[in-house]
């Protein structure tokens, strides 16, 4: 415990220091710049009904989500303990058109010489030539 405290007083030491040094561009870092390993995300929130992410876009097939920069990380200003939220990234994610996983298969299983399935996600085309 006095170890990490004396880690941090260390760190934030330095921190002064260099922006001593360097004037205002370390407190000029966007957290939206840091590099993988420097910051964690949230995984996209799924919808238990679609099976797809809560917030994903039709058009970009991409959703937000909140990323935290690791513990001592100076971003936007401040310093980061590792469960702040610096910002948001923007991943990609699958699209389902709002269908159900679990219909379409059970569609596919029982109807699918029919082609019921295909005209259930929206393939129409393909549904009539079956």
């Amino acid at each position: 415990m006095i170890a990490r405290m004396h880690l941090n007083v260390l760190t934030l030491l330095i921190l002064s220091y260099l922006q001593l040094i360097l004037g205002d561009n370390l407190t000029k870092l966007k957290c939206s710049s840091l590099r993988k390993g420097q910051y964690r995300c949230d995984e996209p929130l799924i919808d238990p009904e679609r099976q797809a992410a809560d917030n994903c876009n039709e058009e970009t097939r991409t959703s937000r989500v909140w990323c935290y920069p690791v513990e001592n990380i100076l971003c936007d200003g401040k310093v980061h303990n590792g469960s702040t939220r610096g910002f948001q990234m923007t991943v990609p994610c699958k699209w389902t058109n709002g269908k159900r996983f679990d219909t379409a298969l059970l569609f596919s299983i029982f109807l699918g010489m029919l082609g019921v399935d295909r005209f259930y996600l929206g393939y129409s085309a393909i549904g009539t030539i079956i």
